[in-house]
């Protein structure tokens, strides 16, 4: 039985300048416990090593900025205690950037990996160097998760389940008024925007959408998968190429971030299309932007995937292992639909 969820109708209407750069050095000496100018036993973290996939994801931005205030507003961090690093979705210099976090000591470290098959590495190193870490972002193999437990390692996922986006992105469509089938002969055609490809939660994310799509009772065909690096302009990019290849034929676009979709969008108003009119797009987030577009009728809508929720959630996992206290090994937020009424 398929699941339904809730969601958001909306009505139409007429840390690298504020946090220690990693690239700057570790900041001011750190201290420790024992180290307390007011000889305090303070066990908390005074150190914090944040590596993100790169600099030009604006939902990891958003991410980061929340993350930051969080940890010096909640938290009592100070500037100097969280280091941040980008890989410019580069595994070998995030690989790098890690050994350098650890270097100074950090006391937990916050993972963007750049893709999932880097999480097994950095989660070993981690492991060696005794600091527990929290994944975000990419999405960790079940087989993964599963080893955490099994050798007991200090390691946590904190962010969306990629098989639920994909569903209500697959009831986004099918609640429109079509039903998704623009040209009403069973059949919806569709192109696919992923971020790097070939990975298993951009998979499971794609599948979900397409297995609601099918359910319905739509015969399904897939004319086009591009694979953007989660860029905006790679994403224009793809969607103008699958729009120059199959022309009227594309229904729907599917997007796995809302930065693909912004691209897609502006392909399909290149391209002579009237989104939202002649062509279904989805995207997820729910960063500001789209739910602007889906107010104004351009985009379909959107997967709302909560980054303040997320980074709250991944700094207190980081913080209470750091103290050597238990934590659940992965904790899901679940995504909530944002449309047009």
């Amino acid at each position: 039985m398929k699941r339904k969820y809730a969601g958001i109708r909306i009505r139409t209407a007429a840390v690298c300048a504020a946090a220690a750069v990693l690239a700057g050095g570790c900041g001011t000496a750190r201290q420790t416990a024992a180290e307390a100018p007011d000889g305090s036993q303070d066990s908390g973290p005074r150190l914090l090593g944040v590596c993100l996939a790169s600099y030009e994801d604006p939902y990891m931005e958003l991410y980061r900025r929340e993350l930051r205030k969080y940890l010096l507003e909640e938290k009592g961090m100070k500037e100097d205690d969280i280091l941040v690093a980008y890989a410019a979705d580069d595994p070998e210099k995030q690989s790098r950037q890690l050994e350098e976090l650890l270097g100074c000591g950090v006391d937990a470290v916050i993972l963007d990996a750049v893709n999932e098959d880097c999480i097994p590495a950095a989660v070993d190193r981690c492991a060696q160097a005794q600091v527990p870490v929290v994944c975000v972002g990419q999405e960790p193999e079940p087989e993964e998760t599963a080893r955490w437990e099994t050798e007991d390692l200090a390691a946590a996922y904190v962010g969306s389940d990629r098989q639920q986006i994909g569903v209500l992105q697959g009831e986004l469509i099918l609640e429109t008024r079509t039903g998704g089938d623009i040209d009403r002969d069973g059949t919806l055609s569709y192109v696919v925007l992923t971020d790097r490809g070939g990975s298993e939660s951009a998979r499971r994310q794609a599948e979900s959408a397409e297995a609601v799509l099918r359910e319905s009772g739509l015969r399904l065909r897939k004319l086009y998968e591009g694979r953007t690096g989660g860029s905006e302009e790679k994403a224009r990019e793809e969607a103008g190429r699958a729009f120059g290849l199959f022309g009227s034929r594309v229904e729907a676009v599917i997007c796995e971030s809302d930065a693909m979709a912004e691209g897609a969008r502006q392909a399909a108003q290149d391209a002579g299309y009237r989104p939202g009119k002649d062509l279904y797009l989805v995207g997820a987030d729910g960063l500001e932007e789209t739910v602007r577009h889906i107010k104004e009728g351009t985009v379909t809508g959107t997967v709302l995937t909560d980054y303040r929720l997320q980074s709250h959630t991944a700094a207190d996992m980081a913080l209470a292992m750091a103290a050597g206290d238990p934590v659940e090994r992965e904790y899901r937020t679940e995504g909530i639909k944002i449309a047009a009424e």
